[in-house]
């Protein structure tokens, strides 16, 4: 009544109860009724169980006078509103009869988010025209106690897809959020978008955080699937064994026709890749790509190179035996082949004299087909020669081993030893299918050998048995007259020169000079002079021959001419 408006407490003054005319939410009993100046409580009770207030809440502030203001007319309040600074007024209405004044706040979507603190608090009453009980820029009792915090969370966060497939673009699901009241906010007025891990395979997020009348943050995951291996080709679908694997290029490509990278979007597992058959590559996604994917590819045999096939023998004599030649395979590279895993083979016609084959098959890594042949030929003969007449060769042999039904010819040659070999053309084969052959008319005293080669004709071809040579023989001539001599008193002595390849000597006697000669004496090879007895004072006539003893048999050679001689 006397004052019209009489500050009991203003926080720019000093004031008995300056430290108490506030409040902190968090951890406060509102119960508590802090000391202060003059009496005055000062009390905010927020919803029961909160900390904070939101849109849809009340505060509700307690003011109690004390007696030192009288008439008490109302009670002015203001709160500083967060972010701006401006004064807000709240009303207070006197409870009763009471010293008491009380004052709701309600929180609304345009409360703004923050720390609402009183920032003064006047009292009129009938002495004074307003009194500060309390500012906030002075030190008051129940400061810390005077003020309370306004936060509008930020309701449901839905997306607009939650997966997606891998494709190397970010992925930007649209955010719609909603306040608690269902209200749906705005992007860039409300809140913040940020997103994360949102261009890879993996969990992506989507993060807000509230703005303007909004706070806190709220997130939601997504999902990027990895992206199925597209298209897969090789850069070379056939090849040719070689004993090597076979690794072709492998070139992967997503959906949308990109090429991929070994390592880091797909691996490679190459299998039965160096033998013949049907290899095959699996390309398996990894990273930001999945699935596998597999490509066959096919290495065919290789050839058999005919000049990859030997035989350890070409050449055969006939033996009524199968004959066998060891067969050798080698590949390109040198290395041998292994029957029964590379190849097999087969023997034909191996028994007989003709021509046999062999035939190589490859198999497992080895393909085709190679027939060498080899040749069995008719067996050699043993030549033996003989004279039948002085210049006359007789030359047989026994017939080799034959298939029965086969008829065998022989070509037979000879040749003298003053010749150069058995090329001269001199030399005349003659053929025959007896076992046996002979010369007539040869070159007197001349040493002569024959070769004897068997051969059967078989379809037109010649299959020829190994050259048999015979050892030289020498043909019988006629020698000179024996020179006669003197020996003794009842003998004379006759010499003579020996030829070669006789058996002996014949030395024949007659009073004649063309005829009644006998035989005086046979001389072995050996002498070339012998004494004979004889009747003296008369002339005798002497002639000499050689002889070949052969089957038992003397052959002889001409008779030498006669040489007249008297013993006196």
């Amino acid at each position: 009544m006397v004052s019209n408006g009489k500050y009991i407490y203003r926080d720019s003054e000093g004031g008995q109860f300056l430290n108490n005319a506030a409040f902190t939410v968090e951890g406060n009993d509102p119960d508590t009724t802090p000391p202060v100046a003059h009496g005055e409580t000062l009390t905010l009770t927020l919803p029961e169980g909160k900390t904070t207030v939101t849109a849809g809440d009340t505060v509700e502030i307690s003011l109690e006078v004390t007696d030192e203001h009288t008439a008490v007319q109302y009670v002015s309040f203001f709160f500083t509103e967060p972010g701006t600074g401006a004064d807000q007024y709240v009303p207070f209405n006197k409870v009763g009869d009471t010293d008491e004044w009380k004052a709701v706040i309600n929180i609304t979507d345009n409360t703004r988010n923050g720390e609402w603190h009183v920032k003064y608090i006047s009292v009129t009453d009938m002495v004074s025209n307003g009194k500060y009980i309390y500012r906030d820029s002075e030190e008051g009792q129940f400061l810390n106690n005077a003020a309370f915090t306004v936060e509008h969370l930020l309701g449901t966060l839905t997306l607009s897809k939650y997966f997606y497939i891998y494709d190397g673009e970010p992925k930007i699901p649209t955010a719609t959020v909603t306040n608690g009241k269902g209200d749906t906010l705005t992007e860039g007025e409300d809140y913040t978008v940020a997103y994360f891990n949102n261009i890879n395979v993996g969990t992506g997020k989507v993060t807000i955080t509230g703005i303007g009348q909004y706070s806190g943050t709220a997130s939601r995951n997504f999902f990027i699937k990895s992206a199925t291996i597209g298209e897969v080709t090789l850069s070379q679908e056939t090849y040719i064994y070689d004993g090597n694997p076979k690794t072709p290029t492998v070139t992967v490509k997503n959906l949308i026709g990109e090429t991929l990278a070994e390592g880091e979007d797909y691996n490679l597992v190459y299998a039965d890749n160096t033998n013949v058959g049907t290899a095959k590559v699996t390309v398996n996604g990894t990273g930001n790509y999945s699935g596998t994917v597999i490509k066959n590819f096919v290495i065919n045999p290789t050839a058999i190179q005919e000049d990859k096939v030997a035989l350890s023998k070409y050449t055969y004599t006939y033996d009524g035996l199968p004959k066998t030649p060891t067969v050798t395979v080698k590949n390109a590279k040198g290395e041998t082949l292994t029957k029964g895993t590379d190849y097999n083979f087969v023997y034909a016609d191996n028994t007989n004299v003709g021509t046999a084959k062999v035939t190589v098959s490859g198999i497992g890594n080895y393909s085709g087909k190679i027939i060498k042949t080899f040749v069995i030929n008719p067996g050699s003969v043993n030549v033996q020669v003989k004279l039948y007449g002085h210049d006359d060769i007789h030359a047989a042999w026994e017939a080799p081993l034959a298939p029965e039904g086969v008829t065998i010819n022989y070509k037979v040659e000879y040749m003298r030893s003053t010749w150069s070999d058995w090329s001269d053309d001199r030399v005349r084969p003659e053929e025959t299918t007896d076992t046996y052959y002979k010369q007539p008319n040869l070159a007197d005293g001349a040493m002569y050998k024959f070769r004897v080669t068997p051969y059967i004709e078989i379809n037109g071809q010649t299959y020829e048995g190994e050259p048999s040579e015979s050892s030289y023989i020498y043909t019988l001539k006629r020698i000179a007259a024996p020179r006669v001599s003197r020996s003794s008193r009842n003998y004379v002595r006759l010499r003579w020169t020996n030829i070669p390849g006789e058996s002996g000597y014949q030395i024949s006697r007659s009073r004649y000079k063309t005829k009644r000669f006998s035989t005086v004496k046979r001389v072995s090879y050996k002498y070339s002079t012998t004494r004979i007895k004889t009747t003296r004072n008369r002339r005798y006539y002497y002639k000499i021959r050689a002889y070949k003893t052969v089957d038992g048999k003397r052959i002889y050679a001409p008779w030498s001419k006669v040489r007249a001689y008297r013993l006196r």
